[in-house]
């Protein structure tokens, strides 16, 4: 993305380019139809009725961000996790294909790529001592769920031989259960089979933290180190609270200097400032949040 562009404004674009591609791809499908996804998704019927061009536009690009976006995001926690916890990255890599399945359940358990999500209730019922009714909105946030001491031991600790795993990474059973669960599944195990048979995973780094107050000598040391050239493979890698910014490849790559951790102290309290909500503890109860507002 070009500087100075909206971001908003670029999400938008991208999402109506992918729609006027889908479009050019059913009107050719229509005419000449195939045994694949495009074509089946026209001749589907719901409830007496064909897809419209908008509903197959849509549908598209739900499934190209969420197939692209989610699975990323799982395989980026799941190497951070195995950096950070080198006995479980050891014992997958000892055994990797009997452990392969429980690890990759793990990681999507761990990493909870789907934020949340809301629904609405169609009748009034009761969950978990909460009555709830209909046309209330309920939020579910999948790394509460996901971290459930009801539902699994320990759920704080990284385990790739967990067994049971029930998480809900993938959604829930029937309808709204992951449509490309099994192709996620697939495309982790191929990228750790490779980066645990050809890469050496090594531990995170010691990285100072930006939000601790740094002496005057420690932070003149790091802006030194930080001048000098570094090889191609060198990583620089910093801590903000819980988040994390990595830069990989060489200095001429990364035109803009993070060693200054006065710079960093002051970002990281202007978005604790921003979003104080950020440190709050998530709700144990199943991931579900429950609001009370009817308006759809």
């Amino acid at each position: 993305m070009a500087p100075g562009t909206n971001p908003l404004l670029a999400a938008l674009s991208s999402g109506k380019a992918l729609a006027d591609l889908m479009n050019e791809l059913a009107t050719e499908r229509r005419r000449h139809p195939k045994q694949d996804l495009t074509s089946q998704l026209l001749s589907a019927e719901v409830d007496g009725g064909t897809l419209t061009d908008q509903e197959i536009a849509s549908f598209f690009v739900l499934l190209v961000a969420a197939g692209n976006e989610t699975t990323r995001n799982a395989i980026s926690h799941g190497m951070l996790a195995l950096s950070e916890h080198p006995d479980e990255k050891r014992k997958w890599a000892a055994d990797f294909e009997t452990v392969a399945a429980s690890a990759v359940e793990e990681i999507v358990r761990w990493a909870s790529p789907v934020i949340h999500f809301r629904r609405t209730a169609t009748r009034d019922t009761e969950l978990g001592g909460q009555k709830l009714r209909e046309g209330e909105k309920i939020v579910l946030w999948y790394n509460s769920a996901n971290r459930d001491e009801a539902a699994f031991p320990d759920p704080y600790r990284f385990d790739v031989t967990r067994e049971p795993n029930e998480h809900v990474g993938f959604g829930g059973p029937g309808a709204h259960h992951c449509l490309g669960a099994n192709l996620a599944r697939r495309e982790i195990t191929v990228v750790f089979r490779e980066l645990l048979t050809r890469l050496r995973i090594s531990r995170s780094p010691a990285r100072p933290r930006c939000c601790a107050r740094t002496s005057s000598t420690a932070s003149s040391a790091w802006r030194a180190r930080s001048r000098r050239a570094e090889p191609a493979s060198s990583r620089t890698s910093l801590a903000c609270g819980s988040r994390r910014a990595s830069l990989a490849g060489p200095r001429a790559a990364r035109p803009h200097r993070l060693a200054d951790t006065t710079f960093l102290r002051k970002s990281c309290a202007a978005r604790r400032r921003a979003a104080p909500h950020a440190r709050r503890p998530v709700s144990r109860y199943a991931g579900v949040e429950f609001g009370r507002r009817s308006a759809r």
